[in-house]
């Protein structure tokens, strides 16, 4: 189950922790892997093989994302790029998924971006 509203931008250490602490509807909450996000990734094939990204904010979501539709909501970010759990290896970097150009990427820890929380098995 994935949380409705986005809990805002933080870097990656806080994202962790947010969701560890998230208290709803008596689940468990956690920050999801790469996997887990890209399932929502939708309308650009290519950028969840890895293999590059496709035209910014020209996705069959909403306000052209790529993302499924309503399965969010949505609320006009700053950013459309959301932390996972993955570190990558390259140093002080974890995975991200740009919902903006459906590819997933790394991108410093430091850096802040929205974070939107994963409950149970998906």
């Amino acid at each position: 189950m994935w949380q409705e509203k986005d809990g805002g931008e933080m870097n990656w250490e806080e994202a962790k922790s947010y969701c560890k602490n998230l208290k709803l509807g008596g689940q468990e909450w956690r920050l999801p892997s790469i996997s887990e996000l890209q399932t929502l990734s939708i309308g650009c094939e290519k950028g969840r093989k890895g293999d590059g990204y496709c035209d910014t904010y020209k996705g069959p979501g909403e306000k052209g994302l790529y993302w499924q539709k309503g399965v969010w909501d949505y609320q006009g970010n700053k950013y459309d790029w959301f932390w996972s759990s993955s570190p990558s290896s390259y140093a002080n970097g974890a995975w991200v998924v740009y919902f903006n150009s459906g590819n997933a990427g790394t991108n410093a820890i430091a850096n802040y971006f929205q974070v939107r929380c994963v409950a149970g098995r998906l």
